[in-house]
């Protein structure tokens, strides 16, 4: 995963092999996973709120894509990084 800066808030870039360990993981299992095997693209403000994102290069990902699992997706990747790192 990659965080990087920008002048209104920062862009999160989590690779499908990321996203498949993160949907199989033993502690929190994700088993109806629409990002496992996916790359994820988001744009955050300065506050964190999701301003856009894209699923393997489209903004419009075919199929369903469940808000919710990448809400917590991006919650857990974020924390890890500035919290877990600490």
């Amino acid at each position: 995963m990659r965080i990087e800066a920008g002048k209104g808030g920062y862009t999160v870039l989590i690779s499908a092999r990321e996203t498949t360990e993160w949907a199989n993981r033993a502690e929190a299992v994700w088993p109806c996973s629409t990002l496992r095997g996916r790359r994820i693209r988001a744009e955050l403000d300065r506050s964190g709120n999701l301003i856009d994102f894209k699923i393997d290069g489209f903004r419009r990902p075919a199929g369903n894509t469940d808000l919710h699992e990448l809400e917590t997706l991006l919650n857990d990747f974020i924390r890890e990084r500035f919290v877990g790192g600490l």
